[in-house]
């Protein structure tokens, strides 16, 4: 029985330790990575308008009036865009992949835990039978 009890120990605290890393990983996508994935960046584009034929006419009180063009415009846009960040996407993606095999690590040892667990009982009651 203690052998018995030695084994299960083991498995648990191997479990323990593989469950732990998991949550670790998923702690670390929220706190850490998930915050960072998208930023907000400043965008300007300028946009050049040349002084031509339609700029030359303007009205004035109902009558056309020749104006001289002072030079070509410039308009400076500013824009707020939102841009995924690439090596924080990339760090996502290496978690979620250790994250898997960490769980699926889980798997086979919680079954062997289990299955050892139920040998165990069977063993245990064709002794006292």
């Amino acid at each position: 029985v203690g052998e018995a009890f030695g084994t299960l120990q083991a498995a648990s605290h191997a479990h323990q330790s593989r469950l732990a890393h998991a949550v670790s990983l998923d702690l670390a996508l929220a706190d850490d990575l998930l915050p960072r994935l998208w930023q907000n960046v400043t965008a300007e584009s300028v946009v050049y308008v040349p002084c031509g034929e339609e700029a030359a006419t303007r009205r004035s009180g109902g009558s056309a009036r020749k104006s001289k063009c002072r030079g070509p415009a410039y308009f400076v846009f500013q824009v707020q865009q939102t841009r995924k960040s690439d090596p924080v996407d990339e760090a996502i993606h290496e978690n979620r992949t250790r994250a898997a095999a960490a769980y699926t690590a889980l798997e086979p040892a919680a079954a062997a835990a289990a299955g050892a667990a139920s040998r165990r009982r069977s063993a245990l009651q064709r002794v006292k039978c």
